[in-house]
């Protein structure tokens, strides 16, 4: 067996891992979400190839939201991408689950040490996103969504880390960012965030 079949038996696990962790998040009752939303993840998780490096257009992605919920307000930034305002977040890789993904972004994101990763709870939303962008080779995300409780006093992300990806950050509230240029997924989570806390 050369290295190639290896690597190919190795994503397959990994693939089947994730879509058994993504299956176990939408069959729980701590999601989240609409019948139709976890019909049509279900159908996505049946056709498989689940991460962007197996197909480009269609896959998931994992958010993560700082909350400072004393505030009633998020960390929420200017995408250069996107051209939106959107939580921090990010493509999920071949091998990661969900949490996985979380733990690498805010690595990359906000730099290591700002928050404890081991106090990341369960996701507690899912959302399916259009991709409207001639940029953007993506087509529709499958989004699952991670919330982060924080003190904006003691939260101090890396600022050159986030310049990567994002024009400007902010904190701001809940009604603030629904009147941001922003999309119909973090408008749902906004509108979720607002029932809950």
């Amino acid at each position: 067996m050369d290295l190639s079949e290896n690597t190919a038996g190795f994503n397959l696990i990994m693939s089947n891992s994730l879509e058994q962790e993504i299956q176990n998040y939408i069959s729980s009752n701590k999601i989240d979400t609409t019948d139709e939303i976890r019909l049509k993840v279900q159908e996505r998780l049946n056709m498989g190839n689940l991460v962007r490096d197996e197909n480009s257009e269609s896959h998931f992605c994992a958010f993560f939201v700082a909350i400072d919920k004393d505030e009633d307000e998020i960390f929420i930034g200017l995408h250069k991408k996107s051209g939106l305002w959107l939580p921090n977040g990010g493509h999920i890789d071949t091998g990661e689950t969900p949490l996985q993904t979380v733990e690498r972004e805010i690595g990359e994101e906000w730099g290591d040490g700002v928050v404890d990763i081991r106090n990341i709870k369960d996701p507690e939303l899912v959302t399916i996103q259009l991709i409207e962008n001639s940029k953007q080779t993506c087509k529709i995300h499958f989004d699952i969504w991670f919330f982060i409780d924080v003190s904006k006093s003691k939260f101090h992300p890396d600022e050159n880390k986030l310049k990567k990806e994002y024009e400007e950050n902010k904190w701001a509230g809940y009604e603030e960012s629904k009147g941001l240029h922003t999309s119909t997924e973090v408008l749902e989570m906004l509108d979720y965030l607002s029932k809950t806390n």
